[in-house]
């Protein structure tokens, strides 16, 4: 696979590692999860935001089981995004028993994202 077919993703695939919630299933899907939830905040209009789409893709699989992960599209969604004071996107927050337990805004290199993902399990 080219790497920016890796990164960029395919736009109208929907990766099965990783679950699109919106402000109806993220009560059930990420509060009351019984693992850790990653959920990647995102916009459709954010270049970076694809850039880190791709590269949580890229890490999901290795995580199985471990950790969900999650994307909330906040131009749809945008009553969570504000609850959670998302301002800037990309950024993912790490949730833990229903609560958020640390935040990243912006794209991080894939090795920095895995030692920040990995801090999380």
């Amino acid at each position: 696979m080219g790497i920016f077919k890796k990164l960029f993703g395919d736009s109208d695939s929907k990766p099965k590692d990783i679950i699109e919630v919106t402000e109806e299933t993220f009560e059930e899907e990420v509060r009351c999860s019984e693992i850790p939830v990653i959920v990647d905040f995102w916009s459709s209009t954010c270049s970076p935001c694809k850039v880190m789409s791709g590269l949580l893709r890229e890490v999901a699989p290795q995580y199985r089981g471990k950790l969900k992960f999650a994307k909330l599209n906040i131009d749809r969604d945008s009553e969570v995004a504000r609850l959670y004071q998302i301002r800037s996107v990309p950024t993912i927050v790490a949730f833990k028993n229903g609560r958020p337990q640390d935040v990243h805004v912006g794209v991080l290199p894939l090795n920095q994202l895995n030692e920040w993902i990995d801090s999380k399990v």
